[in-house]
């Protein structure tokens, strides 16, 4: 009964994946959108579809993680599962496109992650990372839940 139940959540896993590299039962994502449209009365398809594949966190300058690559740490814009963009101040980067990277997340709070990945592109004063092993949603929810709490006098309508 534990074997069928860990199956079925591999499964669910499995298939999770596939939709967020954009296949769904070995369809494209235009093929999926295709379907959508002519499932949904309205023929818009999914309203509810986001630009951007996985959530970003934008980290305030007060709350900047780093990532440390050979002990070199470096400061980070925003972040997402699959993602992760650089600060390069000097417009001096010692990276290089596509370019293997593995190192240590290192958020605010002390909490640490490992990634992988390699380097996307190189633009002036940034670095884009893709990720192959990337940071857990959930660490990346508790940082957005944390900044709320403590910028929420930021949020309020006068």
């Amino acid at each position: 009964m534990a074997d069928k139940k860990k199956q079925v959540l591999d499964n669910d896993e499995a298939t999770g994946l596939q939709e967020a590299e954009g296949f769904v039962d070995g369809k494209d994502e235009q093929e999926r959108m295709d379907l959508e449209k002519s499932i949904f009365q309205g023929g818009e398809g999914n309203k509810w579809v986001k630009e951007r594949e996985f959530f970003r966190v934008i980290f305030p300058i007060a709350e900047v993680p780093f990532l440390k690559i050979d002990d070199i740490k470096y400061e980070v814009a925003d972040a997402s599962e699959r993602g992760i963009r650089l600060r390069m101040p000097d417009d001096d980067s010692p990276f290089k496109d596509d370019q293997e990277i593995s190192g240590k997340f290192i958020f605010k709070t002390g909490e640490i992650c490992y990634v992988k990945g390699k380097v996307l592109r190189v633009v002036p004063s940034a670095v884009v990372l893709f990720l192959t092993e990337g940071i857990p949603f959930r660490l990346l929810m508790n940082e957005q839940r944390r900044f709320i709490s403590i910028y929420k006098h930021l949020y309020k309508k006068d």
